[in-house]
């Protein structure tokens, strides 16, 4: 499982990268496959600048079926993240 430190240290060179080379922040977190996620995401997110987050590693349960495809993250009282899954 990634640490928060270093999801904190990519957040932070990811949106260097981003805003060199494209003029502004990306908005979207995107986390493809992990074998789990860090307490901290939702607020390492939000504080680095980005609303949303997409994952695809949800969907990938035959058993457990998801219900939601597209819901709001709670990161702290009212503040949320939009968060989907992506079907590949």
């Amino acid at each position: 499982m990634p640490s928060g430190e270093s999801l904190v240290r990519q957040c932070m060179y990811g949106q260097r990268f981003f805003e060199s080379h494209f003029g502004f922040r990306c908005k979207t977190f995107w986390l493809p496959d992990t074998f789990g996620y860090s307490a901290q995401l939702p607020q390492i997110v939000r504080s680095a600048g980005m609303h949303y987050f997409f994952t695809q590693k949800l969907s990938w349960n035959n058993i457990n079926k998801f219900p939601n495809t597209v819901f709001p993250l709670p990161v702290l009282p009212s503040v949320f993240l939009l968060r989907s899954k992506v079907y590949l």
